[in-house]
């Protein structure tokens, strides 16, 4: 048999047994959590696949003494999915996920033993699932694979061991980032006690680790990429790929280490200095009515627009006033089918239907005869998965103000009171917010201002929070007007600041507090648009991505609503109480461009951060009956904008309150997802099979 087949063979046995042995996982603390990200991005549904994509992303805690097994059983079945853990010969294996097996695809061109592999902080290797001591901060990819891991970057016949790319947040490199270069130095920006850094090997089947000051590389007390560095002047962070401590190194296989010296920042001007005072928009309304008109007709060109799934785009269009009725019913009788079949388990996905459904018109206290917001009196329920659940809940609740119903027994009564306690009781020391650890992240504080934003003229503590939260969004803004997270700036945070600043009353395009010498907060947000595609990527310069044009898309709608003065993109009283059906939401869009127009409160939910912006709810709040709607800034627009009336029987008011007479939503034993998949055991006979051939060969 041939070396190559021989190698392959035995590389693809050595990654199985990573799935059949159980692991525990040990937490260094009760609130230690790792990131879970479940993946398909090779093997196409225009190919066969059951589904692409990411089916999971989620920063989760750590139970004392849980194990592969049962954090994956538990996550699947807490996020709709059958539990895919079985037992053969070889002990327990994943059978497959949500449909998706071992060995599907095999069948393509270039396909060689396809299945599941498991990315520990971007490492692809074989070491058993046994040997890694999971603790804070650590990340695992679950990613299918068509080809044994060369179609994700890793790559066993590759013996490179350089990094491919290095972003440094909070930092500069003394020159641009090579892969040949291995000594820098690195200048800490003002104020800066930490720098995060996120390597990208050139070959993800060697690992790297991070170390400061002393390289040890067989200790194990190396940081996360997901992890800020506490560092200072005369510092050196070293980053080392490949080494034989940590994996097996063939023949022609050498470590590379790269070298960073920490220098503190220079004197630098001052931050006012910085801020240019505008007289009027800093970007051209024209030019944002062209984005707005582009990335509409793009989105409509989508013929699965009304499938479930599509949310925020359905709430996009609807609050834009560009939804046409087709559309709307199509999309209500297919998640009304699906809900009918479904058990919902996470409180996010009760508030998600909640916020698109009443964007329509519909009173989702009884959607199909069943009240959906009684479900959201359970208090432990709304927040189980943590400050997503507090904050998207908020932004449902307050839609229309709907009524919070008494809780069953046996359950604690929820309020708004107790979910703002909560979600402030989740600020960092600098005034942010994160979903993960203890450094502000800025899309989540994005969120959090826009749920809290009803709230700032009548709650003092909330109001000094997000005053705080204010302060540091500004200190924070990049020159060019975008945020920094993760190593790079990023469009989804400046959709959820963009969205946070009109739910409070803040233009993101004039406010000097974030404006920068190179743009403002929306400047920042439009860099990120690919003219002429009517997308936006995620990072500057990269590929049209979904997530990021659907939150950019609903960020632009946002500042739509707040120059023409309208409600909130979250705030939904403009919704006619007389409209007879609740299929035929209609909003006002001919308001001429006013720059010290009425307050839009309204931003975005995202369902890969799944938490979003909440516009104002004013309990007098005017009801508009106009259905002349225009949804582009300040003129006309050729963007379908058909308003049509309802043909359904849900009357929808603006405080709506339970009904007794419909049935609550079923849910299921909700929870905080583990999900940690691996390899495929599927393929392991044939894989043993081949490997003893291969010896018989020899």
């Amino acid at each position: 048999m041939k070396t190559r087949t021989k190698i392959l063979s035995c590389t693809t046995a050595a990654a199985v047994l990573c799935a059949v042995l159980p692991f525990a996982v040990f937490a260094e603390n009760e609130s230690a959590r790792v990131r879970v990200v479940v993946e398909n991005n090779t093997y196409k549904e225009s190919d066969g696949a059951k589904w692409e994509g990411t089916l999971i992303d989620e920063w989760v805690e750590l139970k004392p003494g849980s194990t592969a097994e049962s954090v994956i059983s538990e996550v699947m079945r807490s996020s709709g999915y059958a539990d895919p853990i079985e037992s053969g010969a070889y002990g327990s294996y994943i059978s497959s996920v949500n449909g998706l097996a071992s060995g599907d695809g095999s069948e393509l061109e270039g396909s060689a033993y396809p299945g599941w592999l498991v990315g520990y902080n971007d490492w692809y290797g074989n070491d058993g699932l046994s040997t890694l001591n999971i603790s804070d901060g650590d990340e695992l990819f679950v990613t299918y694979s068509l080809n044994m891991g060369v179609d994700i970057g890793s790559n066993y016949n590759n013996t490179s061991t350089s990094l491919k790319s290095l972003t440094i947040e909070n930092a500069e490199l003394s020159a641009e980032f090579s892969s040949d270069i291995t000594a820098y130095t690195v200048t800490l920006n003002e104020g800066a006690e930490s720098i995060k850094l996120t390597p990208a090997a050139e070959n993800k089947y060697y690992r790297y680790r991070i170390y400061k000051n002393e390289y040890t590389p067989e200790q194990d007390n190396d940081y996360k990429r997901s992890q800020y560095i506490p560092v200072s002047d005369g510092d050196t962070v070293y980053i080392g790929v490949g080494n034989s401590n940590w994996q097996y190194l063939g023949d022609n296989v050498g470590e590379t280490v790269y070298e960073l010296k920490i220098n503190a920042a220079a004197e630098q001007s001052s931050r006012e200095e910085s801020i240019t005072e505008p007289s009027e928009s800093q970007k051209d309304l024209t030019d944002i009515n062209k984005i707005i008109e582009e990335t509409t007709s793009g989105i409509k060109l989508n013929e699965q627009i009304s499938e479930v799934g599509n949310e925020w785009e359905i709430f996009a269009l609807a609050r834009l006033g560009a939804i046409d009725e087709t559309t709307k019913t199509d999309y209500a009788e297919k998640l009304a089918a699906y809900l009918a079949g479904t058990e919902l388990s996470r409180v996010t996905d009760i508030d998600k239907y909640t916020i698109t459904l009443t964007s329509l018109g519909y009173d989702m206290t009884n959607f199909e005869g069943v009240n959906y917001i009684s479900s959201l009196s359970d208090y432990n329920f709304c927040t189980k998965q943590g400050i997503n659940g507090a904050v998207y809940t908020l932004l449902a609740l307050d839609t229309i103000k709907y009524e919070i119903p008494a809780a069953e027994e046996g359950t604690e009564q929820n309020t708004r009171e107790k979910l703002i306690e909560f979600i402030l009781s989740k600020q960092l020391d600098d005034g942010g917010w994160a979903f993960f650890g203890n450094n502000y992240e800025p899309d989540m504080t994005g969120m959090v201002l826009q749920s809290l934003a009803p709230y700032y003229n009548e709650n003092e503590n909330v109001r000094t929070a997000a005053d705080k939260a204010i302060l540091l969004l500004s200190e924070k803004e990049n020159e060019d007007g975008t945020y920094t997270s993760y190593g790079a700036p990023g469009c989804e945070n400046n959709a959820q600041i963009v969205c946070a600043l009109c739910a409070l009353g803040i233009d993101p395009d004039t406010d000097p507090r974030f404006v920068k010498s190179g743009g403002s907060v929306l400047d920042g947000l439009c860099s990120f648009y690919l003219s002429g595609e009517g997308a936006f990527s995620h990072t500057p310069g990269g590929m049209a991505n979904g997530m990021s044009t659907d939150q950019a898309f609903y960020a632009l709608c946002a500042y739509n609503r707040f120059v023409n003065g309208q409600t909130g993109l979250y705030d939904m009283t403009d919704i006619s109480e007389d409209h007879e059906n609740s299929g035929s939401s209609e909003v006002s869009d001919d308001s001429e461009v006013s720059k010290d127009g009425e307050v839009s409160d309204d931003s975005e939910v995202s369902e890969d951060s799944e938490v979003s912006d909440d516009s104002e709810v004013s309990e007098d709040s005017e009801v508009s009956d106009d259905t002349s709607g225009n949804p582009i800034i300040g003129g006309q627009s050729d963007i379908d904008n058909e308003q049509s009336g309802g043909n359904g029987d849900n009357q929808q008011s603006e405080n709506i309150s339970g009904n007794d007479n419909t049935s609550p939503v079923p849910t299921g034993d909700s929870g905080i997802i583990y999900p940690v998949l691996v390899l495929l055991m599927i393929s392991a006979f044939i894989i043993v099979f081949v490997y003893r051939k291969s010896n018989s060969d020899r």
